[in-house]
């Protein structure tokens, strides 16, 4: 049995706001202001003597439509992306720190 067995979690919330930008030049596409929310969990724990940590992130929590400033898809009306949630896991196999990760997005 390991004697550093510790489990840790954590949490946190964020908020991105952007403000509108009217003063473009010639040419250019004005945007309006939003504000995108995310949040996330995360837990890293030993099981059976390796290293595990696991975290699902929420970007985007209420699905704002919006359009980046410096996105080169806003002149044909493609909005940037929605509410996307991603799903973390990372095992470490053994001490030089040979780590399986894998991420699973979703968005919708």
């Amino acid at each position: 049995k390991h004697v550093n067995d510790a489990f840790k979690m954590s949490a946190y919330f964020s908020a991105d706001a952007l403000c509108a930008q009217l003063q473009v030049a010639p040419n250019e596409i004005a945007t309006p202001a939003y504000t995108l929310y995310n949040c996330g969990l995360s837990m890293d724990k030993r099981w059976k003597g390796r290293e595990v940590s696991m975290s699902v992130v929420c970007n985007n929590l209420l699905n704002e439509a919006y359009f980046d400033h410096m996105s080169r898809f806003k002149n044909f009306g493609l909005l940037n992306v929605g509410r996307n949630i991603c799903l973390n896991l990372k095992l470490v196999l053994n001490d030089t720190k040979m780590i399986i990760c894998k991420k699973i997005l979703l968005s919708f």
